[in-house]
């Protein structure tokens, strides 16, 4: 991953439970682009380069924004998992969270304020924003909800509370209440970002690391929507995702790495072998793993026996050829002399070209590689000792600046007008309160 990182001539994302990579390669990106890190639990300062506020709220100033915001977080939530209907809560507070994540953002409120919605089962405050802003959609979804039964809803305000669970805490908060990252100007950039969370953090972090992929993601997909000039050159960004299926579980990452180098999206995932894969995604999409990903580097030490029995599969079968002789001893007659005979078969056996055994025994120093018609055993070059990656990584850090505060700049609210016949704000108080900007 570090000799990746630092080949990478345009933006770079890199996520990871510890701060190996931000440590060898943050002094090189320094050279080349602005280095960020986001640490979604807030614990102090960064060590080097400029810590990234970030907030789900700044995503969702557009009623889409807000769906896929609230969609990417709420389906990487442990709420919900092992509950009966799990993908049913799934929906239903991704169903809640984008009405308030886009009136939070019309409002210019902080994700503070959608918590404190959440935690209170407070939907007035939400609605007169959406109905004095003519969100009509996003409104008739809030109405719905305040409508559904009283049992069913409070178990609905119970699984957003978990996908925002990070917030209860002080430092995420404070990350977020003033957003200073803007993900379609670092799209075009060289900048690198740096994404850490400690391992007993991470399933709370799941929602807040997805959430700001996404939105990258979705700048990236919009950069490559638009033509390119004459003599322009458009730089990919990379995505390295170390841990993926903890720190960074992208809910729909099959259909982000299948259709991602059509769009500039250059990914590189890193999973200890397919169970994890099948943890998170489940058996079936696990499976498919192999065939997702055009090039795999399978390093020694895999235990589990179905990742191991995949890989074999995956290298394919040959016919062997098999010579089988067999020797007997004959007599013409009774009293003949003896005679040797010798009978020799040919024929072919399919056989594995590595049996499961033999991929888990991967000679130390080697790997095997995998790609489309190819695959070969690899000799690893450790970063450290190799040419020229130990000069580029002893560069160091440079030294934590102060940077002004960045506002992002907010879109223009529009007017307040009479709702539609037949809308209401939820409670029914209409647009009495209208916010200060």
């Amino acid at each position: 991953m570090i000799p990746s990182l630092l080949c990478c001539p345009g933006a770079a994302v890199s996520t990871s439970t510890k701060p190996d990579v931000l440590r060898a390669t943050a002094g090189t990106r320094a050279q080349v682009g602005e280095v960020w890190v986001f640490d979604p639990t807030g614990a102090g300062e960064p060590e080097v380069g400029r810590r990234l506020s970030w907030s789900p709220v700044t995503a969702s100033y557009s009623w889409d924004g807000a769906l896929l915001m609230a969609r990417a977080m709420a389906m990487v939530s442990p709420a919900a998992k092992g509950t009966t209907h799990e993908h049913h809560w799934t929906e239903r507070s991704a169903a809640l969270l984008a009405p308030l994540l886009h009136a939070a953002a019309l409002e210019q409120r902080t994700i503070s304020d959608v918590l404190r919605w959440v935690l209170r089962q407070d939907l007035d405050a939400a609605g007169r924003v959406l109905e004095h802003d003519q969100a009509e959609v996003a409104n008739d979804v809030l109405v719905g909800i305040a409508q559904t039964d009283g049992r069913e809803r409070s178990s609905i305000f119970s699984a957003a509370a978990g996908v925002l669970a990070a917030y209860n805490a002080d430092g995420p908060r404070q990350v977020a209440e003033q957003p200073n990252f803007d993900p379609h100007a670092f799209v075009g950039s060289s900048d690198t970002i740096y994404i850490t969370a400690p391992a007993h953090h991470q399933a709370l972090a799941a929602p807040l690391v997805v959430g700001l992929l996404e939105e990258i993601r979705h700048a990236t997909y919009e950069r490559a929507a638009h033509p390119l000039g004459d003599g322009q050159q458009r730089l990919p960004v990379l995505f390295l995702l170390d841990e993926v299926a903890n720190i960074a579980p992208v809910p729909d990452l099959p259909a982000w790495v299948s259709e991602g180098g059509g769009q500039g999206a250059h990914i590189l995932c890193c999973l200890q072998d397919l169970s994890q894969a099948r943890h998170r995604w489940g058996p079936g999409v696990a499976e498919g793993f192999l065939s997702l990903f055009q090039t795999k580097l399978v390093l020694r030490g895999i235990a589990d026996p179905r990742t191991l029995e995949a890989l074999s599969m995956a290298l394919g079968e040959y016919d062997r050829q098999m010579v089988s002789r067999s020797h007997g001893l004959g007599r013409t007659g009774l009293l003949g002399p003896s005679t040797r005979t010798e009978t020799v078969t040919y024929s072919t056996q399919r056989q594995r070209v590595l049996s499961p055994g033999e991929v888990a025994a991967i000679p130390p120093g080697h790997g095997l590689l995998l790609s489309p018609g190819h695959w070969g055993k690899a000799r690893l070059a450790p970063w450290h000792t190799t040419p020229p990656w130990p000069t580029l990584t002893a560069r160091p850090p440079a030294p934590r600046r102060a940077h002004p505060q960045v506002v992002l700049p907010k879109p223009q609210r529009r007017s307040g007008a009479p709702p539609a016949p037949g809308r209401r704000a939820i409670g029914g108080r209409g647009i009495r309160a209208t916010a200060a900007i």
